[in-house]
């Protein structure tokens, strides 16, 4: 398997998500812009298709004091036995899984066995993954979501793995509007 730096990302993956974002009218520049950085991670993470689900998620702010409760799937992509599952499936999460502890740290969390998954999870239920990484999608002081990546592999997120995954979640900023972004400390 031929391995690409995950500080070198693919000039083809540059121009399409440049002209996914200057070319899409505003109503479709985030499915636009998604659907290109979904394709890559998924072409990189799981190039054999053995199978992966690609999560990004978004903030769900609660209206009365405009703190985060709950994230949100948004947009997703699976390969293998996630292939049919992810596209268009909306899914609220709380702080009992990887995507909302995320969002309530700012931190990245790797979850390497399905014991561990258990075991710091346990109101987590998610069938086939058998190691999850989550990565937290940042800009500045403020959050708007994560990208959380799951497989059907053991032990399957290596440091370049999760470097390719944290690149990607910078991407995902141009994904959400200004106002989707919320300051750290309002997270709970």
């Amino acid at each position: 398997m031929m391995m690409i730096s995950p500080l070198r990302f693919l000039p083809r993956f540059m121009i399409g998500f440049l002209e996914a974002y200057t070319e899409s009218i505003t109503i479709l520049r985030s499915s636009a812009v998604s659907t290109v950085i979904l394709q890559q991670m998924q072409s990189q993470l799981d190039p054999y298709e053995q199978g992966i689900a690609i999560t990004i998620t978004q903030c769900i702010p609660s209206f009365s004091r405009w703190t985060i409760r709950s994230v949100r799937r948004i947009m997703g992509r699976g390969t293998g036995i996630w292939v049919n599952y992810m596209a268009h499936r909306t899914q609220f999460m709380g702080i009992e899984s990887p995507a909302g502890h995320v969002v309530s740290t700012q931190c990245p969390v790797i979850l390497r066995m399905p014991e561990e998954i258990a075991e710091r999870f346990p109101w987590y239920r998610s069938t086939h993954v058998q190691s999850e990484f989550a990565c937290p999608i940042l800009q500045g002081d403020m959050i708007a979501g994560s990208v959380d990546v799951a497989s059907g592999c053991p032990d399957y997120f290596t440091e370049h793995r999760q470097e390719l995954i944290r690149r990607y979640a910078a991407y995902s900023c141009w994904l959400f509007h200004k106002m989707s972004f919320i300051l750290y400390n309002r997270c709970k």
